[in-house]
């Protein structure tokens, strides 16, 4: 496991063992490479089916939420690029659409496809 917030830590604990219920591999990784922002957000990707998200905590926007999940819209990502849209772009032209802030359940069944 990498060296998470406790928060983001607890909630990785929960959604790995239900993968691991439904043999689903999951790959985690820290969304920044500087050591200052490093433990405060993840990127969840589930392997079978390409879907991912983010889960942070202390995000500006969200300061009052303890932990924060985004999903992934990976189609509009990928027409995005296409037509040559940085992602600051991305998410102000789009209105978040690109990462939608969600809540944890939702979360979980976007990543593991389990409604």
């Amino acid at each position: 496991m990498i060296d998470v917030d406790k928060r983001i830590e607890c909630v990785l604990d929960v959604l790995q063992h239900r993968a691991n219920k439904l043999s689903i591999e999951l790959e985690v990784e820290h969304t920044f490479d500087d050591e200052l922002n490093n433990k405060s957000s993840v990127i969840v990707r589930n392997s079978s089916n390409d879907k991912f998200g983010i889960i942070a905590v202390n995000v500006e926007n969200f300061l009052d939420e303890p932990i924060c999940f985004f999903m992934f819209n990976h189609k509009l990502y990928k027409y995005c690029k296409m037509e040559g849209f940085e992602l600051p772009d991305m998410l102000s032209g789009f209105k978040n659409k690109v990462f939608e802030k969600t809540d944890i359940k939702p979360f979980f069944e976007f990543i593991l496809d389990d409604k």
